[in-house]
């Protein structure tokens, strides 16, 4: 039984999760048109798959620590399950290590509930939102997130608010500098070009339409469960799934508003959706329909990872 499978009590599933994503890697790599066997392929493949596998340990330390899920493997079930549905953002673009970025700004943004070092916490959050927007500059609008963390942990208002812009500007400016000494300004201009696309052509695709759709109604789906199921909930908990909303919402805008890169970009949904999927498939109680959505969600994983329209 896949919920028994991958509950925290056993590690095995969690070593699972690692050989499903190493072949979900391996064979999309090797399906691309410069595909080879040379030796610089597979390093680079399997930097891939280490990397990706440092982002699922960073979810899961996310998550255990501020208790956003029970004790289990779920929400990174849902996670890998989300690779194989969109496995495009294997392509390891700047959008990928950009998601990176903003999930060490949110792992430092959670830790604002502890209200200690809150000048530091909101400092590092900025600077890595800076390096974030660096590689993504549409990636700025998720800036509004580390408000709605100091707002929602803190809420107060005083000089502190100034400490995100800095450390967001600093890494720019650190990197406006460098391209100025380099008499190189317009390359720094491209850099942080912010493109708005409202086009929806992308979304017209079917390999990204159908599942997206899926998803977005088992989200949906999920978050009317987790409502219900926050009302017994410390306050604590609350928050940080209201967090976990806010994250999902601005992530959903960061995609609508610049779709040029959307097989790259639907990165930025994985985390929230993750949580609340994996909170829905915890909370269902019913042992047979919990088993249902299990094999469910990874049967359509691989059925379209491998039969993409």
């Amino acid at each position: 039984m896949l919920a028994r499978f991958f509950q925290k009590s056993k590690p095995i599933g969690f070593i699972s999760l690692l050989f499903l994503l190493f072949f979900y890697i391996i064979f999309y790599r090797y399906q691309s048109p410069d595909a080879t066997g040379s030796l610089l392929f597979i390093i680079k493949s399997i930097g891939v798959f280490l990397f990706y596998a440092g982002i699922l340990l960073l979810v899961d330390f996310i998550i255990y620590k501020n208790h956003l899920t029970a004790t289990t493997y779920y929400a990174l079930f849902v996670f890998v399950i989300l690779i194989g549905l969109f496995p495009d953002v294997l392509s390891f673009s700047k959008i990928s290590i950009s998601n990176f970025f903003l999930l060490i700004a949110i792992r430092r943004l959670y830790s604002l509930q502890t209200r200690k070092d809150i000048i530091l916490k909101l400092f590092d959050s900025g600077l890595y939102m800076g390096v974030a927007f660096l590689l993504y500059p549409t990636s700025l609008v998720f800036i509004l997130l580390i408000y709605s963390s100091y707002f929602i942990y803190i809420n107060i208002y005083n000089k502190n608010l100034l400490v995100p812009i800095i450390g967001l500007i600093t890494p720019i400016f650190l990197t406006f500098t460098y391209f100025f000494i380099s008499d190189d300004v317009a390359q720094f201009k491209t850099l942080t070009e912010i493109n708005i696309h409202f086009a929806f052509d992308k979304f017209k695709h079917p390999e990204i339409f159908i599942p997206l759709v899926i998803i977005l109604g088992l989200s949906l789906m999920a978050l009317i469960k987790n409502m219900s199921v926050r009302q017994n909930l410390d306050n604590q908990r609350k928050k940080g799934f209201l967090l976990v909303f806010l994250n999902l919402i601005i992530a959903l805008f960061v995609i609508l508003i610049n779709n040029l890169e959307l097989e790259n970009s639907i990165v930025f949904l994985f985390y929230p959706i993750a949580v609340l999927l994996g909170n829905f498939l915890y909370y269902t109680r019913k042992s047979w329909v919990q088993e249902l959505w299990f094999y469910f969600l990874l049967l359509l994983s691989l059925q379209h990872f491998f039969w993409r329209p």
